[in-house]
């Protein structure tokens, strides 16, 4: 808690904050708290491979509350660092690993579905989108997704009904956007009747 309190101070506490929380981690390697903790600090300070070190510590530590949750937590945080960073490969390869771990929660799935758009992988992004959808069936944010993640795979007939259902329960202006460019796109298709 003093450790929490001190980083919260700025830079100056944060260095201190570093200081005791390094003295708990040589006592308590294992736990999770206090590794998460290291790896807020050293994502802050810009050192990332010190900071994969602590987050992937935290993933796998032990956590007295709620374990599944907190390491999910981690590593999602961990996720959007890598993201931040540049490391698109590295993300990506966090998102598989937690996608693979989450519970029944739409909102969960969506943003999931939405940091796998980041990394360009369409594919995932969609199964999450679906994923959600399944789950929330008037979600609007479910239903833009998968019609975002459609337009980029080229599946313009399904990204055009996503969005039109989107747009339909009030999505956002990009949504609406994007249907008048699929609507186009479909609509100079020399193949399609």
């Amino acid at each position: 808690g003093l450790a929490e309190a001190l980083a919260a101070q700025g830079s100056a506490g944060k260095q201190e904050a570093y200081v005791y929380l390094l003295d708990l981690w040589e006592r308590e390697p294992e736990n999770g708290t206090v590794n998460l903790a290291l790896a807020r600090i050293l994502a802050e300070k810009g050192d990332k491979d010190e900071a994969l070190r602590y987050y992937h510590n935290a993933i796998y530590a032990l956590w007295k509350d709620n374990p599944d949750a907190e390491r999910r937590g981690a590593r999602l945080e961990l996720a959007e660092f890598l993201l931040h960073e540049n490391a698109i490969t590295q993300a990506q390869a966090e998102l598989i690993a937690l996608s693979g771990d989450l519970p029944d929660d739409p909102a969960l799935h969506i943003r999931v579905g939405d940091l796998f758009m980041q990394t360009q992988d369409n594919v995932h992004a969609l199964a999450e989108y679906r994923q959600g959808l399944r789950m929330d069936h008037q979600n609007s944010k479910a239903m833009a997704g998968i019609g975002k993640a459609a337009f980029e795979l080229g599946n313009y007939s399904l990204s055009q009904r996503s969005l039109q259902e989107a747009v339909a329960r009030g999505a956002d202006s990009e949504s609406m956007q994007l249907l008048d460019t699929v609507s186009m796109v479909l609509r100079m298709d020399p193949f399609r009747r």
